[in-house]
């Protein structure tokens, strides 16, 4: 018979595998325990309060004191606080639009589906970089996109011409959209799984391919057989995503649902991070 106390154990255990990495990077970025303590105080509020619910009741302070184990007084005290919306930058937002057109939509591809080079204007209703970014906003200048494409090193230019660069899913720079795509990516894959561990029907996918005992130089092979097979896959769900999306707002009516297709590739020294 299994012993009760034999799921926490495994549960600690992949809790602190999965932490190391995650201290790893609130170290480096000067963020210290105290600070993570309150943060994490303020997340267990908010999720028993959102996600523990009973039906046809009212959330009490002292049900949330129950599942979270913090006071009733620090309770009320984080529920007055006003909440921070978890949203994109808003030159990210616009741009990440821009960017779903130019990899989705059939006008700006070429016969083998890799997006076609676009010069920044073009006469009638020709593929330009200022048709693209006017097919998503009239309120910014395709200048301006230009610009910002270009410090973050995910376009190159010749002439006039616009080429997007294939690192264009790893900005070179642009720490604040960084940032923002390592919480909200880091938090879908997590919540699949939650889903997954929790049973919950149909299961999403979550699989990952690993291998040790590998030389430097397979690794090396691997790392961009990986970002190619990769990038070519995500392309392919963008385009079935971006003509799905089309047919859901022609249609009109509700659309609450969204979707995250994220894959990443990881290589080390065997034991580097202190665990196999």
């Amino acid at each position: 018979m299994l012993n009760e106390a034999a799921p926490a154990k495994f549960f600690y255990s992949a809790l602190r595998r999965m932490l190391r990495p995650l201290v790893k990077a609130l170290i480096s970025h000067g963020v210290v325990f105290p600070a993570v303590v309150e943060l994490l105080r303020e997340v267990y509020i908010e999720v028993a309060r959102d996600e523990f619910t009973v039906e046809g009741k009212q959330q009490t302070l002292s049900r949330i004191n129950l599942m979270t184990g913090v006071t009733r007084r620090e309770i009320r005290r984080l529920l007055d606080q006003p909440e921070v919306a978890d949203a994109p930058p808003p030159a990210l937002s616009l741009g990440a639009r821009i960017m779903t057109v130019w990899l989705g939509d059939a006008d700006y591809l070429e016969k083998d589906g890799e997006p076609m080079p676009l010069p920044l204007t073009a006469p009638g209703d020709r593929p330009s970089l200022d048709r693209l970014v006017a097919s998503v906003s009239k309120d910014v200048r395709a200048r301006a996109v230009l610009d910002e494409w270009l410090r973050l090193g995910i376009v190159d230019m010749s002439g006039y011409v616009v080429r997007l660069k294939k690192s264009a899913f790893i900005p070179e720079e642009g720490y604040e959209e960084k940032i923002y795509y390592f919480g909200r990516n880091l938090r879908d894959h997590i919540a699949t799984g939650v889903h997954n561990l929790e049973g919950k029907t149909p299961p999403l996918i979550d699989r990952a391919v690993y291998y040790d005992c590998l030389s430097m130089s397979s690794l090396e092979q691997l790392r961009q057989f990986a970002r190619d097979e990769g990038i070519a896959c995500m392309l392919h769900v963008n385009a079935k995503a971006r003509e799905l999306a089309d047919r859901d707002q022609a249609a009109g009516g509700d659309l609450p649902g969204r979707m995250t297709l994220g894959i990443y590739y990881f290589e080390e020294e065997e034991g580097e991070d202190g665990q196999r």
